[in-house]
């Protein structure tokens, strides 16, 4: 037996692929095509999701419900103000979502008392059509408390409201929980 005959049945040795023939040049060239296409598909699901937008300039707060001042459970007093709000929105048919971001600063004398104190603040948001007409109010609260020793709290409190499409929101503290829902 010579060498060549022995590389020849040598299933370790390489040999230099045969020339290939049109079927699977096509094959191979559909299979690329179909790849690219399902992962060029799969890549726009990304933009099927809902189209949100920053809808701050919607939210208004009147300057007589942005501050008050609240009894925490334990009877001390409380100054709650709104500390700024940021609004999102994604239209949904006839309405539009607002969802709310807003910011507050809570502040209490720990001359008065330095024990933890639990309290409530609440809202209400009246809902403005395009004409601007009170469609309808919503309200809603918070609960959170002071730690012992601390005087001052910033919490970030989340809310989502529906509007009519062309309308806005008007947002106020009130003193105390009022059921308009």
């Amino acid at each position: 037996m010579s060498a060549t005959e022995g590389q020849q049945n040598c299933p370790l040795v390489w040999r230099a692929p045969k020339q290939m023939d049109r079927k699977m040049i096509k094959k191979r060239f559909l299979t690329a095509l179909i790849s690219a296409g399902l992962f060029g598909t799969l890549g726009a699901c990304e933009t099927l999701q809902p189209v949100t937008y920053a809808c701050s300039e919607l939210v208004s707060a009147p300057a007589a419900g942005s501050r008050i001042s609240l009894a925490a459970e334990t009877g001390q007093t409380s100054i709650v103000r709104l500390n700024g709000v940021e609004a999102i929105c994604q239209d949904d048919g006839d309405e539009v979502e607002v969802a709310l971001a807003i910011g507050l600063k809570l502040t209490r004398s720990l001359a008065d008392n330095a024990e933890p104190a639990l309290l409530e603040v609440p809202f209400i948001a009246a809902r403005i059509d395009a004409a601007e007409k009170v469609a309808s109010h919503k309200s809603f609260s918070y609960r959170m408390a002071f730690a012992k020793n601390n005087d001052i709290l910033y919490p970030l409190m989340r809310e989502k409201i529906n509007i009519p499409k062309g309308g806005r929101l008007v947002i106020t503290l009130v003193p105390e929980r009022i059921e308009v829902n």
